[in-house]
């Protein structure tokens, strides 16, 4: 069944009176806008907005985005947007689309390959689309090795899609005073505190093995009493757990003097 027929003298001025644009040159084409207008716009937009300057500025910007709200309120967008009039695509020069997608990665490859910092640069660039593309879809368009993915995956977990690598927060380590170790030494040179072994030896130091008469934690309390400018809990603990220091073992063959 025909709907409508449109004739004319050629096939452009035929597609003219179709009021459907051909492509975003059309815009441009106020005879066509204004038909449009008619058929589609008049009964949806107030007529304070100025509906044609706002595709106008659309067309004459750099950037294929333009901002709406301000111009037309949600109800008119979506009325331009279900009609058609939203859904427009990359163009060139010779009103051809354009596969962004290709243009992308060629971009992308282009960059990736010039990148004068090396392959610390390569890694960090490569970080910032690693993790939105398949392995296979990165070897295929950049030509690089599963293990660079891999390498790229990781920098951007750790430092951030294209983020420059943290520094690493520098530690310093103070050595302890030789009068805290003194102090440790001395409190367990106390037979109050330990039972010495009379034959086994510790075979790391040489030394004869200390039995603990005490949980660790009490000795702490009674060494934090004696010395309260001594050592912290940490070290005093870290350093009983050398082998030397003995608690609750088999004391079958002690010597108790």
């Amino acid at each position: 069944q025909i709907v409508i027929e449109y004739k004319d003298i050629s096939p452009n001025t035929v597609w003219n009176k179709t009021h459907i644009l051909k492509s975003i040159s059309d815009w441009n084409n106020e005879t066509i806008m204004k038909q449009l207008y008619e058929l589609h716009l008049k009964r949806t937009i107030r007529r304070s907005v100025q509906w044609y300057q706002v595709f106008q500025n659309w067309i004459q910007q750099k950037s294929n985005i333009i901002e709406l709200h301000t111009h037309l309120d949600c109800e008119i967008i979506t009325n331009l947007y279900m009609k058609g009039f939203l859904k427009i695509s990359l163009q060139d020069s010779l009103n051809k689309s354009v596969d962004t997608s290709c243009v992308f990665w060629n971009c992308f490859r282009n960059s990736y390959d010039a990148n004068p910092k090396g392959i610390n640069g390569k890694i960090r660039m490569l970080s910032i689309i690693g993790e939105d593309f398949t392995y296979k879809k990165i070897i295929e368009k950049l030509e690089v090795s599963p293990n660079t993915i891999n390498t790229a995956r990781k920098f951007s977990q750790i430092n951030g899609p294209g983020c420059p690598i943290l520094e690493k927060p520098i530690i310093t380590r103070s050595k302890m005073s030789e009068v805290k170790v003194k102090e440790f030494e001395l409190f367990f040179t106390d037979k109050a505190n330990v039972n010495m072994s009379s034959y086994k030896v510790d075979a790391k130091t040489q030394l004869p093995v200390l039995y603990l008469k005490n949980q660790k934690s009490i000795l702490w309390k009674k060494f934090s009493a004696t010395y309260p400018n001594g050592m912290k809990c940490t070290s005093f603990m870290s350093r009983l757990q050398n082998s030397r220091f003995k608690y609750r073992e088999d004391l079958g063959g002690l010597c108790i003097t």
